[in-house]
Formats: structure tokens, sequence, C-alpha cells
């Protein structure tokens, strides 16, 4: 890929000096000059894919989906347009492209039924070996002009019983990761996919973040109460692409976490 670079770098360099010299007033071929510059950037960037390592399907964790809401718990509501409806649209969806990539995936529902929080965290906390929770819900504001997405991370985990010992004290060697370089991930994933307002990622006092062992979030992907969010949120395009974002996000963080490995401990079997 670097030697293709390197020659079409010389083709643009050379069509840019021909251009310069055969045209007797250089204002005429600087839409030339610009494009062939232009054809350079694209066609050879100087990205780092290349060295972005290969994620191993043995080495993926498998993701804990949360579809919000479901049954009698409409979650947010406007114009007809049910918050239960669409998490559970974009929570299959995720399924789907995430199992595609190689990931392993368990869904607190697939129906629209009605799930407690306390069994949503306990479905997550039941998954052995290396996990992840990312639970879908959509958002209401007092005002229409409100909209954008945004993604929530535990502020502290909540013990649960089987990590006390006798003495009182909290079992596990390691503190659990809040989650914060996931929100981070997805956020940016979900905003550079969908091209939707940037509200940011929060610490926030959430059930299913804190009650899990596992790196959990919470994304908020719009404002139903927003009429170009609500529009946006019934097509089935954008639902894909919010899906999309999210598998990107879970993705770009399981890179981010290989690179942190030393070479040796991540190629062992």
């Amino acid at each position: 890929m670097g030697k293709l670079r390197a020659i079409w770098r010389k083709a643009a360099e050379s069509v840019q000096r021909f251009l310069l010299t055969q045209t007797r007033t250089g204002i005429a071929c600087v839409g030339l000059i610009v494009l062939a510059g232009c054809l350079t950037l694209v066609i050879c960037p100087d990205t780092q894919d290349e060295e972005a390592p290969i994620l191993s399907a043995a080495r993926l964790p498998i993701v804990v989906i949360d579809a919000g809401h479901g049954g009698k718990d409409e979650g947010a509501k406007c114009k007809g347009v049910l918050e239960k409806t669409l998490t559970l649209d974009v929570a299959l969806r995720l399924e789907r492209i995430l199992n595609a990539r190689g990931f392993s995936t368990v869904q607190t529902r697939t129906e629209d039924v009605f799930i407690p929080l306390s069994e949503r965290a306990q479905i997550a906390n039941r998954v052995q070996g290396d996990a992840v929770f990312v639970s879908i819900h959509f958002n209401q504001g007092s005002g229409r002009e409100i909209a954008g997405i945004e993604t929530f991370y535990a502020d502290n985990k909540v013990p649960i019983a089987s990590d006390w010992t006798w003495l009182g004290l909290f079992s596990n060697a390691e503190p659990l990761d809040m989650g914060e370089n996931l929100a981070a991930e997805v956020q940016y994933a979900v905003i550079l996919k969908t091209g939707a307002r940037d509200r940011g990622i929060r610490a926030r006092h959430l059930y299913v973040t804190r009650h899990t062992r596992l790196p959990a979030v919470l994304v908020e992907g719009g404002f139903i109460t927003n009429r170009m969010e609500s529009h946006l949120l019934n097509e089935e395009h954008y639902a894909e692409t919010l899906a999309a974002g999210i598998a990107d996000g879970i993705e770009a963080w399981c890179r981010s976490r290989q690179k942190t490995v030393p070479p040796t401990l991540a190629q062992a079997p």
C-alpha cells in the first residue's frame, strides 16, 4: 500500500509540473492543479489503518445489548412514536451487525416485554468471560429544539452480594471499569456515522450501568420530541446507521485495548 501511495504522489506531482510549464497563464490551470492535489489526498491518504491491530474473534468481548423499556414500560413517547419500539429495532440491528463482525451477543429482550432493571443487570453479570454492556435509549425534551445524541457511563459501580467477603470488604482485586473509554469511542463513532448533534459523554447515576460488573454505557440515540430526529428515527436507513455507529464504537474500543497489550501477550493463544 505504501508503494502504491508513492506512485500516486509522483503521478500527481508530474501533472502539476506539466500544467505549470505548459500553460501560459498560471491562473487558468489553478483549478486543475488543485484537482490533482485533491486526487492525491483522496487516492492515497496518509492514514494509519494498515497499522491497526487485527481483531481476533477469540479475543472479542461478548456484547450484552439492552433494548431499553418494553411491555408496559413504553418509555418516552411523542405523536405515536414509542421509545420501546425504537430501542428494540436498533438493538436487533446492532446484534446482526456485531455478529457479522465476529462478536458474540446477548440480548436482554428480543420482544415487546417488560424486563425489570435488576434483571437486565443480572443478565449482564451472568455472562462469563470478557464482556461489555450497551443499553439503547431515546430521549425526550421539554423543548422541540433540543436534539442530539449522548452517551452515559457509570458514576460508580455498586458491588453485588457475591462480591463481598465475610469481612465486609469488596473482593475484586482490580477496580471495575466505569465505561468512560467505551462511552467515548461509541459517542465519537455514532456522531461520525449519523452526523447528529454531539451532546457528549457524562457519568450518570443510572441503574444498569452501575449494577453491572462489565464496562457499561447507555446510548441516548436522539430526541423523539424533536421533529427532525423523530422523523429520522422512524426511517430504516437511519436506524441501521445508528446501529452501525454503535458497532463501530465497540470495535474501536476493542482495538484501543489491544494496542495497550504487550505484543507477546496479545499473540498468546
